[in-house]
């Protein structure tokens, strides 16, 4: 049974808590309570301006020591990103605006869904008003 890859619109209107959900589902999961079908969970938020610079998944890794982030993004690579959510939060925040090279964009192109790309087997969550 192959797992396809999943990309889930969540749209609200402002201050209707998009950005609460999308901590809550990082903080669930940490918790063991929520998708734990993922090995790793990653909230990108797109008006963070080191996320909307990042031109590869290792600039969307929230830590401290660059070589860790480059070893944690070289194996999410390494398996197309399977079992993998990524929890994109403000689309509306400037997503359509960033550069086509642009990790962020990247994530939830119509290509990303073709078997070529490295991050295939991802699963994706956007907010956006």
């Amino acid at each position: 049974d192959e797992e396809k890859r999943k990309v889930i619109l969540i749209e609200g209107a402002p201050g209707s808590g998009k950005s609460t959900l999308s901590w809550d589902i990082c903080q669930r999961w940490g918790a063991g309570k929520l998708f734990q079908e993922f090995e790793a969970v990653v909230l990108v938020r797109v008006r963070d301006p080191e996320a909307q610079k990042a031109c590869e998944i290792v600039g969307l890794l929230p830590a401290q020591d660059r070589s860790m982030a480059e070893s944690v993004a070289a194996e999410i690579v390494a398996c197309r990103g399977r079992k993998v959510l990524f929890v994109i939060d403000g689309w509306d925040e400037g997503g359509s605006s960033l550069p086509e090279t642009s990790a962020i964009r990247r994530l939830i192109q119509s290509e990303l869904c073709c078997q070529e790309n490295p991050l295939y087997e991802s699963s994706v969550i956007v907010t956006s008003r």
